[in-house]
């Protein structure tokens, strides 16, 4: 196993801010970037907080699949929330593991880790729209409207990601978490609604706590992230554990859970009242239908992370963390 290295003697483009040391040698194979999994090193703990959680979320999935029939019609949207969810964790644990081979890759792997989450908003977001939505507003019963709502503002979301890794680089952290900011607000919004317009037993919500728990990490996910707290008050203190980006892991995995748990509780507490709904609106999910779109849309953001590889590659767009990579002399 190579040595680890301190902040001087890795290229700009690999290192994070206020983390001094334990880098990992960048420009390495796949067998090396998979051995590093199991060494002490500053990304280490990004790693295993979403790769551990991707396990648990595919374990809890199985256990789902004893109570729900995740293939029927009704139960779809809530399957591909859930694949969302595990994409963004999947995708996250591969940039972590894999994102020292190249500069190129280094890129690539985070703009997959985008694709992931913007897959995970997008899943939610058809979840929370039919499972969600108050059926006594109108711009609710717009169903192509609030399902092209979603894919606009997810695109949207993946695209100002990306580019914030060539442009804007004071600000990148920032755009990339406001870049997710209208897919939450557009998620939470028809719950909000429907506490207020809520009449008899919908004004019951089971699931209010974890309503809750979701909102308070979703902000709680955004702190870290954006200030990058507690190493910037303590810079070479937080190198291996507990830095921001591990928080940030960590009160995401929280967020999603909350969200999963409460889409399992409305699914089935409002199944009988939504299917009545849909006998008058038509408004109803399709299984086939959510399967093929949902892997439309993962085609052509794949298809973004692609064409700003090859431009990257082309030297067409260039990294804003330095003006020049210097690869370090092998030892």
């Amino acid at each position: 196993m190579k040595k680890l290295l301190v902040k001087s003697e890795v290229p700009d483009l690999f290192v994070e801010p206020y983390i001094t040391s334990a880098y990992r040698k960048p420009f390495c194979g796949p067998l090396q970037c998979i051995k590093y999994a199991f060494t002490l090193h500053n990304d280490v703990g990004n790693f295993w907080t979403h790769f551990l959680t991707l396990v648990i979320w595919i374990t809890w999935l199985l256990f789902v699949m004893q109570d729900y029939d995740l293939s029927s019609d009704y139960y779809g949207p809530l399957l591909w929330c859930w694949i969302g969810c595990c994409s963004y964790a999947f995708f996250s644990s591969f940039a972590h593991m894999f994102s020292p081979l190249s500069e190129v890759m280094y890129h690539v792997c985070f703009m997959l880790d985008y694709t992931g989450i913007s897959m995970y908003m997008y899943g939610g977001g058809v979840a929370y729209y039919y499972y969600e939505r108050p059926l006594t507003l109108t711009f609710y019963s717009w169903e192509g409207v609030n399902i092209g709502l979603q894919v606009m503002v997810t695109m949207m979301a993946l695209v100002f990601s990306c580019l914030s890794r060539f442009f804007w680089r004071r600000y990148r952290y920032t755009i990339r978490a406001m870049s997710f900011a209208p897919p939450f607000f557009i998620n939470i919004t028809p719950v909000i609604l429907r506490w207020f317009e809520c009449q008899g037993e919908e004004c019951v919500l089971s699931s209010l706590p974890y309503h809750a728990y979701a909102t308070l990490f979703t902000f709680l996910t955004v702190l870290p992230f954006v200030t990058k707290m507690p190493e910037r008050l303590a810079p070479g203190k937080f190198d291996i554990f507990f830095q921001s980006h591990q928080l940030f892991h960590v009160s995401a995995a929280i967020t999603t859970t909350s969200q999963m748990k409460l889409l399992l509780l409305d699914s089935r507490g409002r199944q009988e009242i939504l299917t009545k709904n849909a006998q008058q609106t038509g408004i109803f999910p399709s299984a086939s239908k959510l399967y093929s779109l949902f892997f439309i849309i993962f085609a052509v953001k794949l298809c973004v992370v692609i064409l700003l590889g090859v431009l990257l590659k082309m030297g067409i767009v260039k990294d804003n963390k330095r003006k020049d990579v210097k690869h370090p002399k092998s030892s």
